[in-house]
């Protein structure tokens, strides 16, 4: 048992889980709506909601805006955007198991990058899970190599927990520094101006879709980006970031239980045999990691 946690400090951080579970099916029910708008939409009121919480809390930071700092703050923000618009799309082209068990493989690119990097502890577990998850993810994915769709949507997932891999290590660095909502509001802005200049170099095409669609986009808003994201900054205040994580990878469950009863879309064997494979390597990875640290109130 974490120290000072309790039971309702568990249930908010399986509520967490349960909230961004949602947000793969919900993106599939919102489309036609085009991806940059549902990425625009939820980081956009994200930022709104972050901004007026760090002007009704009044906080204050000693953080100095030099060059180097500023362009580390860019690059969180530049890293979101395109994790939400990589992943958002590649649910466009491939499963929902296939397309969550992907992204949920950042901890361990968080891992490498924060030795490399932030010259954090390297262990031998990280290594051992990594392989493990590499194995998994060869058994998911490999049944699709000629199906190039599925192929493309796998790249975008991958590529997508890339670039969150990114956002997570600068965001370890900067966050001590600046407070929680502050910091979220400046990266949520940033990567809603990011991905507002997208709208700009892009096709974008507006369609005709169900209100159903819109429902879903507002669900977006809500469930997972509100609820699930904002419980999981308020969590990191009580456990360490790693057991946030090793809660977080939990995530793919119920997004495929949510894809067989909203979608119908049923995993096939080797999706779920990949999926177990590369779950169990992402925990071995950041299982010992999850002891007491200072750095519990990261902002994700």
């Amino acid at each position: 048992m974490i120290k000072n946690a309790t039971h309702s400090d568990w249930l908010l951080l399986g509520l967490s889980v349960f909230a961004i579970s949602w947000s793969a099916p919900l993106i599939r029910l919102a489309f036609p709506i085009p991806v940059l708008v549902i990425v625009f939409a939820r980081l956009g009121f994200a930022f709104l909601i972050m901004f007026f919480f760090s002007w009704y809390r009044k906080e204050k930071t000693n953080y100095s805006f030099t060059r180097i700092s500023n362009s580390l703050l860019i690059l969180a923000g530049l890293s979101l955007g395109a994790h939400f618009w990589f992943w958002t799309e590649s649910l466009k082209h491939t499963s929902i198991i296939i397309s969550v068990v992907l992204v949920t493989l950042h901890p361990i690119f968080v891992g490498f990058g924060a030795y490399f990097f932030l010259k954090e502890p390297f262990s031998r577990s990280l290594v051992f899970g990594a392989a493990i998850a590499l194995l998994g993810t060869l058994i998911m994915t490999g049944m699709d190599i000629s199906l190039q769709n599925s192929l493309w949507g796998n790249f975008l997932a991958l590529i997508g927990g890339i670039f969150f891999s990114i956002f997570l290590v600068v965001s370890r660095a900067m966050r001590k520094e600046i407070s929680t909502f502050t910091y979220s509001a400046i990266v949520y802005g940033l990567a809603t101006l990011f991905v507002g200049f997208g709208f700009i170099f892009s096709d974008v095409q507006f369609v005709t879709a169900s209100p159903s669609a819109y429902w879903a986009l507002i669900g977006i808003v809500v469930l997972p980006q509100l609820i699930g994201h904002t419980t999981i900054n308020w969590t990191l205040g009580i456990f360490p970031a790693a057991i946030v994580g090793i809660a977080i990878v939990c995530e793919p469950i119920g997004a495929s239980l949510l894809a067989v009863i909203l979608l119908d879309e049923i995993p096939t064997l080797f999706e779920m045999v990949g999926a177990l494979i590369i779950v169990s390597g992402v925990y071995i990875a950041i299982r010992n990691r999850a002891v007491v640290s200072n750095d519990k109130k990261m902002c994700i």
